[in-house]
């Protein structure tokens, strides 16, 4: 336990708490993982002090503001490169993904570096764990806001994760979300 816990802390610290349901997500899985109740007791200790974050930062498909019609036939159309081929990416945001900033200097100039980028982004993290569908998104919409993208995140992180799924199974589980007619 005490190697184990350690362990958690670190994770905890560097995953990004974006909303309730991303923390119960990970709080529930540690919890399965380890029957030790010391544990139990620190991840409840940490979930509910994690309360405060705001929460209506990152990555939620249901905020995202592309229709379902225009996410459909995005999905269905073959990828041509142009950026703002993916909804929810305009000239502005393509302007700031060309540039690159202080935070990542790299342009990125057509869709297939963008979704190179995504996946990316899925590689294991710094203690060589898998980074599982639910970090690999936020750290995208993070990765979007660092580069200057201020609307659309979400729609267009749905919109390339929902691509890179149909394409690569199991990269995007969108079921985590729950329904996407589930109202709040």
């Amino acid at each position: 336990l005490n190697v184990f816990v350690p362990h958690i802390i670190s994770h905890f610290t560097s995953f990004y708490f974006s909303s309730t349901s991303t923390i119960t997500w990970y709080r529930d899985r540690v919890i399965s993982q380890s029957p030790h109740s010391s544990l139990n007791r620190f991840c409840w200790k940490l979930h509910t002090s994690t309360q405060n974050i705001n929460m209506a930062e990152g990555y939620d498909p249901k905020r995202s503001r592309v229709s379902d019609s225009t996410l459909a036939d995005f999905l269905r159309a073959p990828l041509t490169g142009d950026l703002q081929e993916v909804p929810g990416i305009g000239k502005a945001a393509e302007e700031k993904l060309r540039t690159g900033n202080d935070y990542d200097e790299e342009p990125i100039t057509n869709t297939y570096q963008l979704i190179g980028k995504f996946l990316m982004l899925k590689g294991p993290d710094e203690d060589g764990i898998k980074v599982e569908s639910i970090e690999h998104v936020e750290k995208f919409w993070h990765w979007l806001k660092n580069r200057g993208i201020s609307s659309y995140r979400s729609g267009i992180v749905r919109s390339i994760a929902e691509k890179v799924d149909h394409m690569m199974p199991g990269v995007y589980e969108k079921d985590v979300y729950g329904d996407d007619s589930d109202e709040e």
